[in-house]
């Protein structure tokens, strides 16, 4: 079976994708190709992508892990006498948990709404990961470091447990992918799948693993992995050998077509902090041929301005074809992005800050900041902490509270 792995940044990968889909639908238009992606947001994205070439996009279906498994499993579940768990079900199962006995390490946390949604994205995680309540009892007690945190975590095992069982009563995630892995060998005849693209996924959790493992022994599976090397794409690295070793293939590493444009050159310079020199660029000016613009002006809201102006009028020349393909490369990070990104959510304009916002600038830091202050100065300025605290979540924290948050902060 022509199973195959693809590598290369994301403009390569999209590049080899679109060629493939289109030489697969040649001889028949209509022909069912499949596309397992990471995200529904992303099956967007490459069906917009694929628009901008002019051709059509007829019986491309994308799926996400769950929906591929769904599609699979279908009605055969051997425990379809079940009910499907509802959207809120696990919620309300964990709230009764609680509800009935609450360990003791948990008991000052036990109603809040944060510490009842992280629980249950560690229940989703163990069970994505296949970690049963007994392998969880198992690995408490066969690692003796953990002593110092055994009370917590073997609550933790306790809530785990009793949420499983609760749970087991209806039909969910665990038994559509259970469904689907079993059916994987009727794939091809019950519902036409012959080949499937996994475009964009560089991480899987241990149920996907199998799910993947199970389909390549009936369809033709092709890889679209963003990885480039170790050092740019490191995060990708284990997958790419978890594949390769399933598959039995090597990777085709893909290279972007070359370009020559004055960014590229700018680029090779390091922006300005490697020398001509040294970049091995001998010519020194850098011409305007519209693929770069330098901002400089006094302050940050009107180099923010500028910086707008100059994204709109590239959209609007079409030098960009979007939003997604312009860059912004800022001098004073700290003082730059909170007005610039400020900026561009007035205007509507989406961005994405490459690294993330500071954590020191986040809501939550900021209130946990304020709360501490209010601590250490032993809480004298209680009647200004509504005016203080920067969210409405903690202008309603009383004095016990705001004890209790200190305490368990420190």
């Amino acid at each position: 079976m022509g199973h195959c792995i693809y590598t290369g940044s994301f403009a390569a990968l999209e590049k080899r994708w679109m060629d493939l889909v289109s030489e697969l639908q040649r001889e028949d238009p209509l022909l069912e190709v499949n596309v397992l992606v990471g995200s529904n947001i992303l099956a967007t994205y490459l069906k917009r992508r694929f628009a901008r070439t002019g051709s059509a996009l007829a019986n491309v279906r994308f799926h996400t892990f769950l929906d591929l498994a769904r599609r699979i499993s279908g009605d055969a579940h051997p425990t379809r006498k079940k009910p499907r768990i509802p959207h809120l079900g696990t919620s309300i199962i964990l709230e009764e948990i609680l509800a009935e006995r609450t360990p003791e390490v948990f008991a000052p946390l036990s109603a809040s709404p944060g510490f009842r949604d992280t629980l249950l994205e560690t229940f989703r995680d163990l069970r994505d990961a296949d970690i049963t309540p007994e392998r969880l009892d198992r690995a408490l007690e066969s690692n003796r470091e953990m002593k110092n945190r055994r009370q917590h975590l073997a609550a933790l095992a306790d809530l785990y447990r009793r949420y499983r069982e609760k749970v087991s009563a209806f039909l969910d995630v665990d038994d559509d992918f259970h469904a689907a892995i079993a059916r994987c060998g009727r794939a091809a005849q019950g519902q036409g799948i012959r080949q499937i693209m996994v475009y964009g996924v560089y991480d899987v959790t241990g149920q996907q693993t199998r799910f993947l493992s199970a389909l390549k022994d009936t369809v033709e599976m092709t890889y679209f992995i963003p990885y480039v090397d170790c050092a740019v794409s490191g995060f990708a690295q284990p997958f790419l050998q978890l594949c390769k070793r399933d598959l039995g293939v090597e990777h085709i590493p893909l290279t972007e077509s070359p370009r020559n444009t004055e960014l590229d050159r700018l680029a090779a310079r390091g922006f300005g902090l490697i020398p001509a020199s040294e970049s091995g660029d001998r010519s020194q000016a850098l011409l305007s041929d519209g693929s770069y613009a330098l901002v400089s002006v006094p302050g940050e809201s009107r180099a923010a301005v500028e910086v707008i102006r100059e994204i709109v009028r590239a959209l609007r020349d079409r030098t960009i074809g979007g939003f997604h393909e312009a860059a912004v490369i800022l001098r004073q990070l700290e003082s730059d992005i909170p007005v610039l990104g400020e900026m561009l959510r007035l205007r509507g304009i989406p961005y994405f800050i490459e690294g993330g916002a500071s954590y020191a600038e986040r809501l939550l830091s900021r209130a946990v900041a304020a709360i501490m202050d209010l601590a250490s100065n032993d809480f004298s300025t209680l009647p200004l902490a509504p005016a203080a605290l920067p969210s409405p979540l903690f202008r309603s924290l009383c004095l016990s509270s705001c004890r209790y948050a200190c305490q368990f902060c420190s």
